[in-house]
């Protein structure tokens, strides 16, 4: 399951990935949401009540390693282990996902209507729900003893929310941005300013200036020079004195530093005053929109740049040809003694090879106090991350491969942490493992397979290469295609081709067990490896 409740997802099996991301709008109350821990039902030999156990705990007791796959039990004795919902749970909708494990060999009911256990205890179900509140009575028995478990989840309409007034700034107030960047192309949600959908439109400097017209709760409402409103996080910004006048940045002509495939290039704008932009990536050109900004003094570009410029009213737009595919680009400002300039860096794709000195960074999702999706099987997504990411490295390393892990065991990394160290270390990809679940309210029998998901084009044929290689390697697992303009953290960062990998969804019985074997283990990490070194091969000359 890839990050969404750092950014607002929630870490169970019920929780889903699929969907828009969260909104500025959204993330204080999902903050708050964070702050409550999971739960995982079990029912011990004998007990006729239901027991939850907070994970902080299940982490620590009651744990034992399978002996066929060398991974982690959760509770491996507790005759019945439900994985979500949680007791209390509350829905929108007319049905619930029921997933969970029993003691191999054993019957199951729910409400005194058979469910089917697969010979290791996998159940996951799709359940009907009444309005108002559900008793969910599970029994299990085997010989003469029985277990008993029961839960309550209640159906209801989602809430409306209530919105806090808009207050009108009157005048407006020029602000600046005063939280520090976090790297140079990490692109972290909080500095995203979005529109109306929760679109992020760019994502905001240290230092930059625009009009504050509105305040709305934890948020402003945000006028750039342009006359477009947007919202951004409002403790991201600090209103300046009243009466600070909101200038327009003379732009002068760039410096240009030169440099071969593979090696970052740099363009070094002079300018007046920090101000918003926007860079994307468009038919292999990089296209930086600067918000708030007209030329300054007379254009001389240096000799062999393709560089179009388009002065408007109040926007710079500079279109660059970079006449390789791109394979990493940042826009940032940069202090100096003659005072402020925006920087435009980017690099194209290295030369064809082998794996042999390339630089990659693995990402095993989740890890520590992030569990990420539930485990019916009793052992959490971070579990069976980690242990193919580190084959993965493995592979890697036996080919010539320089690779940095975000993490080597089972401990707790801060989100931006990851792509930071990418960045960082100057990775050639990022890539990013996970397993998939589905959220409330969609049928688990609807959807399976491994899926790759990026942000930005430069990111696409390593995500392709990674595709054809696991599908090809496990066809049984079904095939959830490319994902591309995916809004996650994993995927925003722009300093290298960053993609990640869902393989598998957890909440599919023979996906669960493909990535819960050795077997299929392996075959990921091999899948994996090989779709990296294609993609090296066949970089373009």
């Amino acid at each position: 399951m890839y990050y969404r409740f750092f950014e607002g997802r929630r870490l169970a099996a019920g929780s889903g990935p699929c969907g828009a991301p969260v909104s500025a709008r959204a993330r204080a109350k999902l903050a708050r949401r964070l702050q409550a821990s999971a739960s995982s039902l079990l029912l011990g030999a004998g007990l006729l009540t239901l027991a939850v156990l907070p994970v902080a705990a299940a982490q620590v007791a009651g744990t034992a390693r399978s002996p066929a796959s060398g991974l982690t039990l959760d509770h491996p004795q507790a005759p019945i282990f439900v994985a979500y919902p949680d007791d209390g749970h509350r829905v929108a909708h007319p049905y619930v996902l029921l997933e969970g494990s029993v003691l191999p060999g054993t019957s199951l009911q729910l409400n005194g209507r058979p469910l089917t256990a697969g010979p290791d205890g996998l159940f996951i179900e799709w359940v009907p729900l009444q309005q108002g509140a559900n008793l969910l009575r599970l029994t299990s028995q085997r010989g003469g003893q029985s277990w008993a478990a029961t839960l309550r989840v209640f159906r209801q309409a989602a809430p409306a929310r209530a919105a806090a007034p808009l207050q009108p700034l009157n005048p407006p107030r020029t602000a600046e941005v005063v939280d520090p960047d976090q790297g140079y192309g990490v692109n972290p949600v909080r500095a995203a300013w979005e529109d109306d959908a929760g679109r992020p439109v760019l994502y905001a400097r240290a230092g930059i200036r625009a009009e504050v017209v509105a305040v709305r709760g934890d948020l402003s409402r945000v006028r750039l020079a342009d006359g477009r409103l947007l919202w951004a996080s409002r403790d991201t910004l600090r209103l300046l004195p009243p009466g600070t006048p909101l200038l327009l940045a003379a732009v002068a002509a760039p410096r240009w530093r030169a440099a071969g495939a593979g090696e970052w290039q740099e363009l070094e704008f002079p300018v007046s005053a920090r101000v918003p932009f926007q860079l994307a990536e468009q038919g292999g050109r990089l296209q930086l929109s600067i918000i708030g900004a007209r030329p300054g003094g007379s254009w001389t570009l240096p000799a062999g740049l393709d560089l179009n410029l388009q002065a408007q009213a109040s926007t710079l737009q500079l279109d660059l040809g970079v006449g390789r595919p791109l394979h990493g680009f940042q826009a940032f400002y940069r202090a100096g003694e003659l005072g402020d300039t925006l920087v435009l860096r980017y690099r194209t794709a290295p030369l064809p090879g082998p794996l042999a000195g390339r630089h990659i960074v693995l990402d095993a999702g989740h890890g520590g106090s992030e569990l990420g999706g539930a485990g019916s099987l009793r052992v959490p997504e971070k579990g069976l991350t980690l242990p193919i990411t580190l084959r993965i490295a493995e592979l890697l390393r036996a080919q010539g491969a320089q690779v940095t892990l975000t993490r080597a065991d089972d401990r707790t990394v801060p989100l931006y942490s990851r792509p930071l160290l990418a960045e960082q270390r100057g990775a050639e990809v990022l890539v990013s493992i996970h397993a998939n679940a589905i959220p409330d309210g969609k049928d688990p029998r609807s959807v399976r397979g491994i899926g790759s998901y990026f942000t930005h084009e430069q990111s696409r044929p390593l995500a392709a290469a990674l595709q054809a290689a696991l599908v090809a390697a496990l066809p049984q697992a079904g095939d959830d295609g490319l994902h591309p303009a995916a809004n996650l953290a994993l995927t925003r960062p722009t300093s290298q081709p960053s993609v990640l990998l869902e393989l598998g969804y957890l909440t599919d019985p023979q996906n669960l067990r493909l990535l819960m074997s050795p077997a299929g283990q392996e075959a990921c990490a091999q899948a994996v490896a090989a779709g990296l070194g294609r993609y090296f091969a066949l970089l373009p000359q």
